[in-house]
C-alpha cells in the first residue's frame, strides 16, 4: 500500500524531472514573444533625456568622424566613457541614422548576456535546467526590456560585466587562458562603457568565489598575469581618447573621480539621495515578474545560512553587497540596478528550481501564489491602461494581443510542471505587457514629448540648425536628432539682433512674449508636452491629464 501512495504520489505532485523542468517549446515560444516585443520597441522613437541625448551624441561622433572625443551639444563631455557612443556611432556608419541603428548594438549585447548568463549558470551548477531559467529570468526583467528601447549606457555595461564574469570564472574553475584573456578584455569594455562600478561588481563575484573555493593559488598564475594584460590593452582606447581631450584630467576622472564624484552627489541631483532603501524598493518593479521570487529566495537561504553554498554567496554576495553600497550613494537612478540583474536572475533561478523539486514542500505553492497574484494584479492595471489611459486603437495589434494571450493559455494548459506553468504565467504576464506597451503605450505617451513632434515638423520643413534656436537654457535632443544637427543656444537679447529670418523653437511662452517689435511671425506650430519620463497619477489619469499639459512651439521670426 506505501508503495502504491508513492508512486501517486510522483504521478501528481509535480516532480521536476532532472532533464524536464520546462520544455523545448515553452522556451521557444516564450523567446518568439520578447522577439516581438523588442522587435517593436527597436523602431519605437527616442525618449529624452538620456536616450535622445546619447544618440545625438553619438550621430555628432559619426558625422563629425571624431571618435576620440565625445561632445554634448556644442561642448566637451566629461561623464560617461565613450564604448556605448563608439558603438552606436559604428552603428549609424553602417546603417545610417536611424532609431534602430542607435539600439542595436545594446540589443546584441544583452542577447550576447542572455547567453552568457545561461553559460556562467550551467558553469557554476552543471545544470540545464538552472542555466536556461536564468536566461529567460535576466531576458525577461521589466528593466531588461526597457533598457533595450530606452537605451542608455547600462544595457552595454550590464552585458560586458556579465561576460567577464563569466570567462573570469571559466578561468578559476578550468586554469583556461583563454577565459583570462577574454575575462580580461571584457572588463576592460565594461570599465570603457561606465567606469569603475564594472571593476566593483566583477571583482566582487570573483573575492567571494576565491575566498570560499580556496582559489588564492590560482592568482599567482602567468594566465591571470596575460588577463591583467588584456584588461590594460583593452583600456587604453578609452584612456588615451579621455588624455587627448582632457590631459591628465582625463585620466583622473575616470579612475576615481567619477566614481566618487556620483557617489558623494557632487555636481549631481537626486530626489533619492536621503533614501536608504532607495534599490530594495525599485527592485519591486525592475527585476517584475521575478522580484519576489528573488526576496523570498534570498530569505530562504539567509536564514538557512549554516551550510552556505560557494556560488550563493557569490551571486547573493556580489548582488547585496553592490545594493546595500549603492542606497548611501547620493545620487540614485532606477538603471544602475541593472548591472546584477544576471546575477540575481542565476541566484533565484538555482534556488526556484531547487525548491520546486521538493514536492513534499509547501513552499512551491507560496512561490507559485505569489506570481499568480503579480500576474493578476498587473493585469487588472494593464486594463486600465489599454483601456481607458491609453486606448487600444490599432486592430493589427489587438489581433497580435489576442493571439498572443492564446498562445500563452495554450502553452499554460500543455505544461508538464507546477514550475512550468508558474513560468508561463509570470513570463507571458510581462512579455503580453511590454507587447502592449511597445506597440500603444509609448506611441501614444511620446506623443506628449515636443521636441519629437516639432522636430518631424522642423525636418519637413528642412529647417537647418543653423537657422533654430532655443533660449534661456532650453534644449532638445530629439529635435536635434531630427535635424541631424545641434539645435543653437542664445538669449534672447542676442536674438533681436538678427537681421535674416530664423526659427525659435521654445517651452511655456506663447510666441507674442519673445516677438519683438520688428518682427512678424512667419509660420508656427503649437504641440502639447509633458515630461514622459516622469509620470504621475495625474497624467496617467485622461481626465486631469490637460491639467498637466504645458506649450511648446516652434516659430518662424522674420525680421523687417
Amino acid at each position: 500500500m506505501m508503495r502504491k501512495m508513492e508512486e501517486r504520489i510522483n504521478q501528481n505532485s509535480n516532480l521536476l524531472s532532472p532533464n524536464k523542468v520546462i520544455s523545448k517549446s515553452t522556451y521557444i515560444v516564450l523567446y518568439l514573444l520578447l522577439g516581438v516585443a523588442l522587435g517593436y520597441g527597436l523602431m519605437l522613437p527616442l525618449m529624452e533625456n538620456d536616450s535622445a541625448q546619447h544618440a545625438t551624441m553619438a550621430m555628432q561622433m559619426a558625422q563629425s568622424n571624431h571618435y576620440w572625443e565625445i561632445l554634448k551639444g556644442g561642448g566637451d563631455y566629461l561623464d560617461k566613457p565613450h564604448m556605448h557612443f563608439w558603438l552606436s556611432a559604428f552603428s549609424f556608419e553602417l546603417f545610417g541614422y536611424e532609431v534602430w541603428a542607435y539600439r542595436l548594438p545594446a540589443l546584441v549585447l544583452t542577447l550576447l548576456a542572455g547567453f552568457g548568463t545561461f553559460k556562467l549558470a550551467d558553469l557554476l551548477y552543471q545544470n540545464k535546467n538552472t542555466a536556461r531559467l536564468s536566461a529567460l529570468m535576466f531576458l525577461t526583467a521589466q528593466a531588461i526590456i526597457l533598457s533595450l528601447h530606452d537605451v542608455r549606457t547600462d544595457a552595454v555595461l550590464t552585458s560586458f560585466t556579465i561576460l567577464a564574469i563569466w570567462q573570469w570564472t571559466y578561468f578559476l574553475k578550468k586554469k583556461a587562458l583563454i577565459g583570462a584573456i577574454l575575462g580580461g578584455l571584457f572588463t576592460a569594455f565594461a570599465y570603457s562603457t561606465k567606469g569603475i562600478i564594472a571593476i566593483a561588481v566583477i571583482g566582487a563575484f570573483l573575492f567571494f568565489m576565491v575566498l570560499y573555493k580556496n582559489y588564492w593559488q590560482r592568482l599567482l598564475s602567468w594566465k591571470l598575469a596575460l588577463g591583467l594584460v588584456a584588461f590594460i590593452l583593452g583600456s587604453i582606447p578609452m584612456l588615451y581618447a579621455y588624455y587627448l581631450q582632457f590631459g591628465m584630467e582625463g585620466i583622473e576622472f575616470i579612475t576615481y573621480g567619477q566614481a566618487t564624484g556620483r557617489f558623494s552627489g557632487e555636481d549631481f541631483g537626486g530626489a533619492s539621495k536621503n533614501d536608504y532603501f532607495f534599490y530594495f524598493h525599485t527592485l519591486l518593479w525592475a527585476f517584475l515578474p521575478w522580484s519576489l521570487w528573488f526576496y523570498m529566495s534570498s530569505y530562504l537561504k539567509i536564514k538557512n545560512w549554516n551550510k552556505p553554498k560557494w556560488i550563493e554567496v557569490s551571486s547573493l554576495g556580489a548582488t547585496l553587497l553592490f545594493i546595500v553600497a549603492m542606497n548611501f550613494s547620493q545620487f540614485k537612478l532606477p538603471h544602475y540596478l541593472n548591472i546584477v540583474f544576471p546575477l540575481m536572475a542565476i541566484f533565484t533561478a538555482s534556488t526556484i528550481v531547487e525548491i520546486f523539486q521538493n514536492y513534499r514542500s509547501r513552499i512551491p505553492k507560496a512561490f507559485q501564489i505569489t506570481q499568480y497574484s503579480i500576474a493578476a494584479l498587473g493585469l487588472v492595471l494593464l486594463a486600465f491602461l489599454g483601456l481607458i489611459a491609453f486606448p487600444l486603437e490599432s486592430i493589427p495589434v489587438i489581433g497580435i494581443l489576442l493571439l498572443t494571450l492564446l498562445l500563452l493559455i495554450v502553452l499554460f494548459i500543455r505544461s508538464n510542471t507546477r514550475l512550468e506553468r508558474t513560468v508561463v504565467v509570470s513570463a507571458g504576464f510581462i512579455l503580453f505587457t511590454n507587447i502592449y506597451l511597445n506597440t500603444t503605450f509609448y506611441p501614444q505617451l511620446i506623443e506628449y514629448q515636443a521636441g519629437e513632434k516639432l522636430g518631424k515638423v522642423a525636418a519637413r520643413n528642412e529647417i537647418k540648425a543653423k537657422d533654430l534656436y532655443m533660449i534661456d537654457g532650453q534644449y532638445s535632443w530629439a529635435m536635434d536628432w531630427h535635424i541631424q544637427g545641434t539645435t543653437q543656444k542664445t538669449s534672447l537679447m542676442e536674438l533681436r539682433s538678427k537681421t535674416e529670418p530664423f526659427w525659435v523653437m521654445v517651452y511655456d511662452k506663447h510666441p507674442n512674449d519673445i516677438k519683438a517689435a520688428n518682427w512678424s511671425i512667419g509660420k508656427s506650430y503649437r504641440v502639447d508636452n509633458y515630461r514622459i519620463t516622469r509620470l504621475n497619477k495625474d497624467f496617467i489619469n485622461p481626465l486631469s491629464r490637460p491639467e498637466v499639459l504645458s506649450d511648446a512651439w516652434l516659430i518662424q521670426f522674420i525680421p523687417e
